[in-house]
C-alpha cells in the first residue's frame, strides 16, 4: 500500500504518516525538513540527508505513523543509504509522555561508523524514578549482506514480556527483562518512525565524525506496516477551583472544567470538552474536534486556535465580548468567501461557521461552529 503522507499543518490521515518539519533535539547541526521526505513512483518514501538546512547547516527526513499501538508487529521494508560517518538511519518504535509516564523505545539503527553490513538493535526504557536505561550489552547484528544494495524487511514484534527483532523473517535477536538493568520491562503505546540524520561532533565515538562530505545520501522505504489498531487513551477529567486554574488534558477525549476564576484550559490531543465557567477564561482545544464552552457571565473569554485545529464547536460565545485568537501562521484575511490563507464566515441555520485555509489552496482545512451566533465582525477575532 502506498504511503499516505501529511504535514504538521494538515489534518491527520488514518493510517497515514506525519512528515517532521521542526528541530531535531538530538543534534545541534541538523533539523527535520519536509522537503527532505518525498514519495517515490513505486509508492514508497525516500528520506534525504543533505546540506540544505534553513536554521542549521544540514537537513534530514523523518516520518512517524498516525497509528499508535502498545503490542504487536511492526515492519519496515527498506534500503539503507550509502551511509557516511556521523550519519544515522533509524527505524524504530517510540512512545511519548502524552501516552505514558514512562516512555519506551525499540530501535533499528544503521550507524555511520559501522557501515551498512551490521545494524544496531536497542531497547530504551526508564526506571520508576525517571532515569533512562537501555539493554545491558550493546548489540550489533551482522547481517551477512550490504543493506544499501537492496531492500530487506526489518521486523519488530513487541509483547508484554519481550521484543523480537527479525530480518527477512529470520529472528536475529530477542530482548526481555533479563537484558535490562534491574529486570525492568513494561509496555506503552508507541508510534512507528523512520529517519535519517546527522550527529554532533561529540557523538563521534559512537557514530563517527560527520564532515558533511559525500552528501546527499538517501534511504528508501518501500513500505512500513503497523499492527493497525489505533490506541485510544483513557480520558482525563479535571476540575478547577474558585480561583484561576491551569488545566491540561492528555491524549484522550478529556473533560476540563474551570469552575470559578480566570482559568487556562488546554485540551491537547483527542476530542475534548472544555468548560470555562465563571471568570475571564482562555480555552484551547488543540488537536481533535473539540467543544469549548464559555461561562454565562460578563467576562471576556478568549478561544485560542492553532494550526492543529480540527472541527471545533463554541458554546455561549458572546460576540462583542469574547474573542477568537487565531494563532495560525499565514492566516491574513477575513471575509465571506473562500480565499487562500484566509478565514470566511457563513451562517447556515441558527449558527455561525468560520472556515479557514491553512496551505494556500483556498479549500477549507478547519471549521469552527459557533452555536446560536447570528453575526460576527472583525472585532470578534484577534490574529497573532
Amino acid at each position: 500500500m502506498s504511503f499516505r503522507l501529511y504535514k504538521p499543518k494538515q489534518r491527520a490521515i488514518d493510517n497515514g504518516w506525519l512528515v517532521s518539519n521542526w528541530g531535531n533535539e538530538l543534534t545541534s547541526i541538523q533539523d527535520w525538513q519536509a522537503d527532505n521526505v518525498y514519495k517515490t513512483p513505486d509508492g514508497g518514501v525516500s528520506l534525504v540527508l543533505d546540506g540544505t538546512g534553513i536554521n542549521k547547516p544540514y537537513a534530514g527526513g523523518e516520518i512517524k505513523s498516525a497509528d499508535i499501538d502498545t503490542t504487536g508487529t511492526w515492519s519496515w521494508t527498506a534500503q539503507a543509504p550509502q551511509i557516511v560517518k556521523g550519519a544515522i538511519f533509524g527505524m524504530f518504535l517510540r512512545s511519548h509522555r502524552d501516552y505514558s509516564d514512562r516512555p519506551v523505545e525499540f530501535d533499528w539503527e544503521f550507524v555511520g561508523r559501522y557501515g551498512t553490513t551490521a545494524v544496531k538493535v536497542t531497547v530504551h526504557m526508564y526506571e520508576e524514578d525517571g532515569s533512562h536505561i537501555s539493554n545491558l550489552a550493546q548489540t550489533f547484528v551482522d547481517l551477512g549482506f550490504d543493506a544499501s544494495k537492496g531492500f530487506h524487511t526489518y521486523t519488530t514484534t513487541v509483547t508484554g514480556t519481550s521484543a523480537v527483532f527479525m530480518v527477512d523473517g529470520k529472528v536475529v535477536h530477542t530482548f526481555d527483562k533479563d537484558d535490562m538493568p534491574d529486570g525492568v520491562w513494561y509496555s506503552a503505546p508507541m508510534r512507528s518512525y523512520a529517519n535519517l540524520w546527522a550527529t554532533d561532533p561529540d557523538k563521534a565515538g559512537w557514530s563517527g565524525v560527520f564532515t558533511g562530505d559525500y552528501l546527499p545520501i538517501t534511504a528508501r522505504i518501500l513500505r512500513a506496516e503497523t499492527p493497525g489498531m489505533v490506541y485510544n487513551p483513557p480520558p482525563v477529567i479535571l476540575s478547577g477551583t474558585a480561583k484561576g486554574d491551569s488545566l491540561q488534558g492528555r491524549a484522550g477525549n478529556d473533560l476540563l472544567r474551570g469552575l470559578g476564576g480566570d482559568d487556562r484550559l488546554m485540551g491537547r490531543d483527542g476530542d475534548d470538552r472544555l468548560i470555562g465557567g465563571d471568570g475571564a477564561d482562555r480555552l484551547q482545544g488543540g488537536i481533535g474536534d473539540d467543544t469549548l464552552s464559555a461561562g454565562m457571565d460578563n467576562d471576556r473569554d478568549v478561544f485560542v486556535f492553532g494550526s492543529d485545529v480540527g472541527t471545533d464547536t463554541l458554546v455561549n460565545f458572546d460576540p462583542g465580548e469574547d474573542v477568537m485568537l487565531m494563532a495560525i501562521d499565514g492566516i491574513s484575511g477575513l471575509g465571506a468567501r473562500a480565499k487562500p490563507h484566509s478565514l470566511w464566515i457563513g451562517y447556515p441555520g441558527d449558527d455561525a461557521v468560520v472556515r479557514g485555509d491553512l496551505n494556500g489552496d483556498g479549500v477549507v482545512d478547519f471549521k469552527i461552529v459557533l452555536l446560536g451566533v447570528d453575526r460576527l465582525t472583525a472585532d470578534d477575532f484577534v490574529f497573532s
